[in-house]
């Protein structure tokens, strides 16, 4: 099975205003519901999978399925930095200029980023073949973060739904 590629994407922002609504420190809020639905998307990847296979199918997808627990995002103006958990803080322009990084020490990655439908999405794709997206929208007061794992080895893509409040 192809490895997974579980980089949380974010954010091209094309207006310092769209870039300021995001920006703050956001802790996870949605509780047990986010976690059960992280686990019935990857229930429903790994039903594609032949029957002796799918318990080790799960704990592949599971271990990329991650589910951070604090988003930092800083409005820099043309620029904006995003940080996961204590994971580094990627900084990127607001032209979505590709940005090559080395993610787990082994396998090379492109970062992407734009807006859509006033919503942040930010692309990663590993040169593996796996890949993850990330759809960063204000919902209130909140931020909810939409997360869709891809691999060649996936029939279903996997696609949850995280909610975060301002701290």
């Amino acid at each position: 099975m192809a490895r997974l590629l579980l980089l949380l994407s974010f954010l091209l922002l094309t207006t310092p205003a769209f870039a300021g609504e995001l920006a703050g420190t956001w802790l996870r809020s949605g509780g047990q519901a986010d976690l059960d639905a992280r686990d019935a998307a990857i229930a429903t990847a790994a039903e594609s999978f032949p029957a002796l296979l799918r318990g080790i199918a799960k704990k592949r997808i599971g271990a990329n399925a991650i589910v951070p627990e604090r988003y930092i995002i800083q409005d820099l103006g043309d620029r904006f930095v995003m940080q996961v958990d204590d994971g580094p803080a990627r900084e990127t322009d607001l032209a979505g200029t590709p940005i090559r990084f080395i993610p787990d020490g082994r396998t090379d990655a492109v970062l992407l980023s734009r807006q859509r439908e006033g919503a942040a999405v930010r692309s990663t794709i590993e040169s593996a073949g796996g890949g993850l997206q990330s759809y960063v929208e204000r919902v209130g007061e909140g931020l909810r973060v939409t997360i869709t794992i891809t691999s060649e080895r996936l029939e279903v893509p996997v696609t949850y739904s995280l909610h975060y409040s301002a701290k």
